[in-house]
């Protein structure tokens, strides 16, 4: 008769070590971070800070119902708003790590220090059989035969196994699935891991936001999270920007040539698009927006220069100094069709005497034939308004600049690392399940009984399978 165990029955354990605190302040930490309760106390905390991080707006406290009431200001002091980089969550995984390390290690030492004293002894000491139901077999052969049989049996279930010959019979243990144990300890090395790269981006994390435009270059980073701003040790310059559309004018791609400089030469180019960063300097450029500001190329004929002509790319706001040194000017709006006239751009003008404003045309020649004595009878008009520069407008433009994000992340590859480590620990632990046997062989009065016995936690339909398969075997050798 075959009977076994039942799935999840626990027969077999080694003895648990239990630490105890000595009266030490080491002994009092220790037993207080070995404790499961702190295991639980710790992740409820963890999960209402979560809770707290669902329900507050996260590094945009301005977000909140009312950002200027006092509770506003308390939940901001005490990082409620930032939760996830904040000092409590910190704490809470450096002292779920301390927890976690705690544990491992003591349960480390209470398996491995029996394993240790077996080294010196010249007869290993076998844990006891279960005491539950198992597969008992009579044969007619002597102790000394069936001692061989078994044997030779367990080679074929495990490499190694050890035996003890007791006072009135002798005991055989086996066992497989040793990668479950230690896919245990992977797991935990793998959340500590985790943790660690937790805490690695909220005390290091670098994330902000670039604006540069078309042929431009800056080095100013405007953190997130109102954090101010930082200087970057480099340049970077936008090079080109490249946007295509579909054809019905949506956005297809968009891309930025990008250059960094280091004392102003170029030390890295490269292309950012969407899904595709690049990484330098220890940060990473990812292409989060874009957008264009329209410009007009405005030409410049100085008489006094020998009619020279200057051509300047304007963009709107900004000001630009004339070729005689003593006055700028800045285009303060820009019209597609001004007045059903086509393009054309207004102009201030700044010298130490005032401001003057007027508009100039891209089809100035023909406007003039068809409004003959407006454009030099209304000054608002009149491209020559400011002596002795004639102003014209060569077209408009749209002047593109790229919305960088940018962020530094040094727990990522941790984070990664643990993951990985994490899904490989538990594939140890569910593909390899621990299967232990035991087959104790007595001589009595009926003749040499053998009992065949097994534990496991996970695989109870493994462990019948590996039973009945060591019962044939020694039916087959008894014959």
């Amino acid at each position: 008769m075959i009977a076994l165990l039942r799935p999840g029955e626990r027969t077999f354990c080694r003895e648990q070590h239990i630490v105890k605190g000595d009266g030490t302040l080491f002994g009092k930490i220790r037993k207080v971070f070995c404790s499961v309760k702190t295991t639980v106390v710790i992740l409820i905390a963890i999960a209402l800070f979560s809770v707290i991080g669902t329900l507050l707006p996260q590094g945009h406290p301005e977000a909140a119902a009312d950002s200027h009431s006092l509770v506003f200001s308390i939940l901001k002091t005490l990082q409620f708003y930032d939760i996830f980089h904040s000092f409590w969550f910190v704490m809470l995984a450096f002292f779920l790590a301390m927890n976690l390390i705690f544990c491992t290690w003591y349960r480390l030492l209470s398996v491995s220090l029996p394993r240790s004293a077996k080294k010196h002894s010249e007869s290993p000491k076998v844990p006891n059989p279960p005491a539950g139901e198992a597969i008992n077999l009579v044969s007619n052969h002597s102790l000394a035969e069936e001692i061989n049989h078994c044997e030779t049996v367990l080679k074929k279930f495990s490499r190694t196994f050890s035996r003890e010959d007791r006072k009135d019979e002798t005991i055989f243990h086996g066992q497989k699935g040793l990668l479950s144990t230690y896919g245990v300890y992977l797991i935990h090395a793998s959340i500590l891991l985790i943790l660690l790269g937790v805490v690695l981006d909220a005390c290091f994390r670098v994330e902000g936001t670039m604006t540069i435009m078309e042929g431009e270059s800056d080095r100013i980073l405007y953190l997130a999270r109102e954090k101010g701003v930082k200087k970057l040790d480099f340049t970077v310059r936008c090079d080109r920007f490249f946007l295509s559309r579909y054809d019905t004018g949506t956005p297809k791609m968009y891309r930025s040539d990008l250059t960094f400089l280091a004392g102003g030469q170029p030390v890295h180019r490269g292309a950012v698009l969407v899904n595709h960063p690049i990484a330098f300097g220890g940060l990473r450029f990812y292409q989060a927006s874009y957008g264009a500001i329209p410009s007009a190329q405005v030409a410049i004929l100085s008489p006094q220069e020998g009619k020279a002509k200057t051509s300047v790319e304007a963009t709107k706001g900004i000001a630009y100094p004339l070729p005689d040194g003593g006055a700028s000017f800045e285009v303060i709006r820009i019209e597609e069709n001004f007045m059903n006239m086509g393009p054309a751009a207004k102009i201030r003008v700044h010298t130490p005497d005032g401001d003057l404003r007027f508009w100039i045309f891209q089809h100035i020649e023909s406007l003039r034939e068809t409004y003959p004595g407006v454009f030099d009878g209304m000054p608002v008009l009149n491209p020559a308004a400011f002596k002795p520069f004639v102003f014209a407008l060569d077209g408009l433009h749209n002047r593109y600049y790229t919305g960088l994000q940018v962020m530094r992340e040094p727990g990522v590859f941790w984070v990664g690392l643990g993951a990985t480590l994490m899904i490989t620990g538990f594939m140890m632990v569910f593909f390899y399940p621990r299967r232990q046997v035991w087959v104790a062989v007595r001589r009595t009065d009926q003749g040499t009984v053998i009992r065949i016995s097994g534990s496991s936690r996970r695989d109870p339909a493994g462990l019948q399978k590996e039973l009945t398969e060591i019962k044939k075997g020694f039916e087959e050798l008894s014959g």
